[in-house]
């Protein structure tokens, strides 16, 4: 398998719900970096591993979003790196807030896992103000750009967005 069928095929496990099978496809040392700023990781610093980034990414992204999506356009392969372009799309849970952001995953496959996972964004649109995530997500105090979690899709022919899903203990629950 090829690893942007690898890297689709992760997106398609995730928006179905199947979590273990993505988290599963993890090094036991992933590096998960989201944006410097993101509300979630303001430092950018990395996650390591599986469960960290189940709970201070995926449990966050259900918890506090609906409909969150992602719309991935364009895959790049580029040897052991995969580097997928698309928008963010979904509505802020404590403040009803639209978000659309374009963005630019890099996934880097290391033995057949996935290694590292880095996301970047441009300048966010919130309920089409021109307002950056900060205004989205207001409950959470940032000061730099935040970005939104980024991963996780159910694949259909023209974009993919995220199902009902459940993880033990805790559960993640998306609306499409």
């Amino acid at each position: 398998m090829s690893n942007v069928q690898m890297v689709q095929d992760l997106y398609e496990a995730f928006g179905q719900g199947d979590v273990p099978t993505v988290l599963g496809a993890m090094d036991a040392d992933t590096q998960w970096r989201e944006a410097e700023g993101n509300p979630y990781q303001l430092s950018g610093e990395a996650w390591i591993g599986p469960d960290a980034i189940l709970q201070n990414l995926f449990v966050k992204l259900g918890s506090e979003w609906d409909g969150f999506t992602v719309h991935p356009k364009d895959f790049h392969d580029a040897g052991d790196t995969v580097v997928v372009e698309g928008r963010y799309t979904g509505t802020n849970k404590a403040t009803g807030k639209n978000l659309d952001a374009q963005y630019c995953h890099v996934f880097k496959i290391r033995d057949g896992k996935l290694g590292s996972f880095h996301s970047s964004w441009t300048r966010r649109r919130c309920s089409g103000d021109g307002n950056v995530l900060v205004q989205c997500a207001a409950a959470t105090a940032v000061t730099a750009p935040p970005q939104p979690p980024a991963f996780s899709l159910n694949r259909f022919p023209s974009r993919m967005y995220l199902r009902s899903t459940v993880v033990a203990p805790t559960p993640l629950i998306f609306s499409s």
